[in-house]
């Protein structure tokens, strides 16, 4: 009982310090920008859904073996204080460093901006290229999860199906940092361009290059990816109509949409039975998909595994003297280990905290998380000197939707960061324009 009113204590007070610290600082939650975005995902993905899970209304988790209380008030305790530690990193910096790290994009200039004379032979080019990569990416994968689907398949044919084109498919990597990055840049980048200009060859590149990025999100059934595109060309509309903010009333509704979509998602995908089940599932994964791994994360470290202490890490072509922990994979083989004996290869990523916790304790908690907000003030500093206005809106949108994920991934998939090399170089590649003001 006295447990129970303790968590409940902290659970409410938390979002007040949020607030509190928003409103000492003056940050807003609701402008659009990497740090600000890095940190709402953290508190709606890592926060909100400790409640039903602390008070068991989760019986798909309870199942799984999430019942222990007192992992659950730390997972709420490190999800806040990691963020509080993030901000800090990123204000020391910005103060010290990288003062133009926070300022805001020129949208009126964006606006009135003349493209004359804009070449579209490289959007073009990369719509053409992502086309054929989609093609022979269908032609070499062993079976396409969809297919299995629209056959009808059961869960798991269609679950081995999907570990088949992606975690247990060779190369799977390489082409997911072309295929999905780049269509989702051109996406954007398109999108973007057509806001500002309303060209008819704007328009059709987006809407091929939509209908493409969304159909290589969707081949593998997996249902998050799909979503998180449509939030980033939502959050592409409100940068250009809100002035970098996101409007409360119409992203409630845009949020209902997601998640009624993704409910009918699960019950084509998932054969859940209805659309009130459906919503659940949505639910369920969203608020406490990245907060179970991190419980088991807490649960077996240091008691059965011994803290890491780096070997998570990237060693690539084992420079390092210690063989690689595969931490996500190694987990879910033993809270799930029936899906390994049935050949399916599954992950179980959480918050990036989470990881440091395994490697390092609390301590490495609260420092790396320090030293991560001052380096995404690097980053954003960096993405203020792309020339071209779109090309750094498109940029900060796809660069604000890859550091979100720290609230749901682990901190080492950013030490060697090829995806944010990638976006850079894709950019760069796009900037190369005259922009006239009027």
């Amino acid at each position: 009982m006295i447990m129970d009113i303790l968590f409940l204590l902290i659970f409410v007070h938390i979002p007040v310090l949020y607030i509190v610290l928003s409103i000492f600082l003056r940050v807003s939650f609701l402008k659009i920008d990497i740090i600000n975005f890095l940190i709402v995902s953290i508190f709606i993905l890592s926060y909100l859904g400790v409640f039903p899970l602390y008070f068991q209304l989760d019986e798909y988790r309870v199942e799984l073996g999430v019942t222990n209380k007192f992992l659950l008030i730390q997972v709420l305790l490190l999800s806040f204080v990691s963020s509080v530690f993030l901000i800090a990193g990123y204000l020391l910096a910005s103060l010290c460093f990288f003062k133009n790290s926070s300022s805001d994009l020129d949208i009126l200039n964006t606006k009135s901006g003349i493209y004359n004379g804009i070449s579209i032979i490289k959007p073009m080019f990369i719509l053409f290229f992502i086309i054929v990569l989609l093609l022979y990416y269908l032609h070499i994968v062993p079976s396409i999860a969809l297919i299995e689907l629209l056959k009808g398949a059961s869960t798991t044919e269609i679950n081995l199906s999907r570990s088949n084109m992606t975690n247990a498919f060779s190369g799977y990597g390489y082409f997911r940092l072309v295929l999905h990055n780049m269509s989702i840049f051109l996406s954007i980048y398109s999108f973007l361009l057509f806001l500002i200009n309303k060209k008819i060859t704007t328009l059709f590149i987006f809407i091929v290059s939509f209908i493409v990025t969304s159909f290589s999100l969707l081949i593998t059934t997996e249902k998050a990816p799909f979503a998180w595109f449509m939030i980033s060309i939502f959050m592409a509309y409100c940068f250009i109509s809100y002035n970098q903010r996101f409007p409360i009333g119409k992203t409630l509704i845009f949020s209902m949409v997601i998640v009624i979509v993704l409910a009918v998602s699960y019950i084509v995908f998932m054969d859940v039975s209805n659309l009130f089940s459906g919503i659940w599932s949505v639910f369920s994964r969203a608020f406490s998909g990245s907060i179970q791994p991190a419980y088991h994360y807490l649960e077996l470290f240091p008691d059965k595994i011994d803290f890491l202490l780096g070997k998570s890490f990237p060693n690539p072509r084992n420079i390092f003297p210690f063989e690689h922990f595969y931490l996500t994979q190694e987990v879910m083989k033993i809270v799930n280990p029936q899906d390994y004996e049935n050949g399916i290869i599954g992950t179980m990523p959480t918050v990036f905290w989470g990881e440091l916790y395994v490697n390092f304790s609390y301590i490495g908690v609260l420092f790396f998380s320090f030293i991560l907000g001052a380096y995404i003030c690097l980053i954003r500093s960096i993405v203020n000197k792309i020339a071209c206005p779109v090309t750094q809106l498109t940029l900060l949108i796809m660069l604000t939707m890859h550091f979100k994920d720290l609230s749901v991934t682990s901190f080492s998939n950013y030490l060697i960061d090829v995806n944010l090399i990638f976006l850079f170089i894709v950019a760069i590649f796009l900037s190369k324009r005259k922009v006239i003001s009027n």
